[in-house]
C-alpha cells in the first residue's frame, strides 16, 4: 500500500492508517450463526433461535467457515452454534470435471430451470468476462455437451435430481438427461392425480378420516400396505438425511405401485355399471394414497405437489389452508 501511494503522490508526505472496522472475510461470516439474531445485544430471536440445529454446506470449506464458527461461537456465546453439519456433495459436469468457464460446462440452475438454446448459450460466454481466447474452446464444450442445449426441466425436477444422486458420493455428476426424465415424472404424476380426479367424479367427498371400513378388496389392502411402507422409508430416511433413499422409496411408490398397477386396477372398478360398493371403497383408496403420497413428495417436489393438493377434496376433518402446512 505504501509503494502504491508513493509512486501515485511522488514527493507528498502521508501517514497510512488501518481501517480499524475490518474483519477477515471468514472470521467475519464466522460470526454469521448469532450475529444475524442481534448479537452482541440479547434480542428475542437470539434467545429463542440461538444454537440452531444444523448446518449445510459444503465439506471443501470445513475449516475456513465451520470451524471458525464454532470457535467464535463458543467463544462469544458460550454455545456450540449448532449440533450437526451436513456435508453436500460437490456439483460436476456429467463428465466429473469441474465447471469452469474455460471449459464451458458451467450449468446455471436458471437455464435448466428455464431451458435454453445453444445459441443463447453462446451468448452468454461472449456477454460474460471470460477471456476472449477462451471464448471458442468454452463453445466447443458447450456444443458437446449441450448440442440441443438445455431442455426446460422445472424448479421440481432439477430439486429431485439432486436428491436422488448417491449420498456417499463427495461429487455429483450432473446429468442434463436425468433432470429431463424427472421432468417427464413430474408430467406422469400431473397426468394420474387429472385421471384419479375424473375417476372420483365432481361429486366425490371423502372419508371424515383415513381409517379402514372393512369392505376393502385385496389390491386395495395390498396398495394401502405400500403407501404405508414407503411413509415409513421416507420419514427414515429425511430423518437420516438420506434423500437418495427418499426418492428411491417415492419414485417407486408413485410410478411402480400407484400408477403401473392400483390406477390400472381401478379402471373397471370405477367404470360405469360396476359394483357401487366395491366403486366407492375403491375411489377413498385411491383418495387416500393421491392424499398422502402428494403430502410424502411434497418436501422434494414442493410446487406441483402443492399445484395437484389444492385439487383434491378436503375430509371434513382437514382445515389446512396448503399442503406445505398438512404434510
Amino acid at each position: 500500500a505504501r509503494k502504491r501511494a508513493e509512486e501515485k503522490f511522488p514527493g507528498v508526505a502521508f501517514e497510512l492508517e488501518q481501517d480499524p472496522d475490518v474483519l477477515d472475510t471468514w472470521f467475519s461470516s464466522g460470526l454469521w450463526p448469532f450475529a444475524l439474531m442481534g448479537w452482541p445485544e440479547n434480542t428475542d430471536d437470539f434467545e429463542k433461535y440461538y444454537p440452531t440445529s444444523l448446518l449445510e454446506t459444503g465439506n471443501d470449506i470445513l475449516f475456513f467457515w465451520v470451524a471458525r464458527m464454532v470457535m467464535l461461537g463458543m467463544h462469544l456465546t458460550g454455545k456450540v452454534p449448532f449440533a450437526k453439519v451436513f456435508c453436500h456433495a460437490m456439483i460436476r459436469d456429467a463428465n466429473g470435471r469441474k465447471m469452469s468457464k474455460s471449459l464451458g460446462n458451467v450449468i446455471d440452475p436458471i437455464d435448466v430451470i428455464q431451458g435454453i438454446s445453444l445459441d443463447d448459450l453462446h451468448a452468454k460466454l461472449v456477454s460474460g468476462n471470460l477471456d476472449p481466447r477462451e471464448v471458442s474452446k468454452a463453445k466447443e464444450g458447450q456444443i458437446k455437451d449441450f448440442p440441443e442445449g438445455i431442455p426446460e426441466c422445472g424448479t421440481d425436477a432439477l430439486r429431485f435430481a439432486l436428491c436422488a444422486y448417491p449420498l456417499a458420493s463427495s461429487d455429483i455428476k450432473l446429468d442434463i438427461q436425468r433432470v429431463d426424465g424427472y421432468r417427464k415424472f413430474c408430467n406422469k404424476l400431473w397426468n394420474a392425480t387429472r385421471f384419479a380426479l375424473m375417476k372420483l367424479g365432481d361429486d366425490f367427498v371423502p372419508q371424515a378420516e383415513a381409517q379402514l371400513t372393512g369392505r376393502e378388496s385385496l389390491a386395495e389392502l395390498w396398495i394401502l400396505h405400500r403407501l404405508n411402507v414407503a411413509i415409513r422409508d421416507v420419514n427414515a430416511a429425511l430423518a437420516d438425511m438420506n434423500f437418495m433413499a427418499a426418492t428411491t422409496a417415492i419414485y417407486g411408490f408413485w410410478l411402480n405401485e400407484l400408477c403401473d398397477i392400483f390406477i390400472e386396477y381401478i379402471k373397471p372398478v370405477t367404470a360405469p355399471g360396476a359394483n357401487p360398493e366395491a366403486c366407492s371403497s375403491a375411489q377413498q383408496t385411491l383418495y387416500t394414497c393421491l392424499d398422502q403420497g402428494l403430502r410424502m413428495l411434497h418436501p422434494l417436489m414442493p410446487f406441483v405437489t402443492e399445484e395437484l393438493w389444492q385439487r383434491l377434496p378436503r375430509r371434513a376433518s382437514e382445515n389446512k389452508p396448503s399442503i406445505s402446512i398438512a404434510a
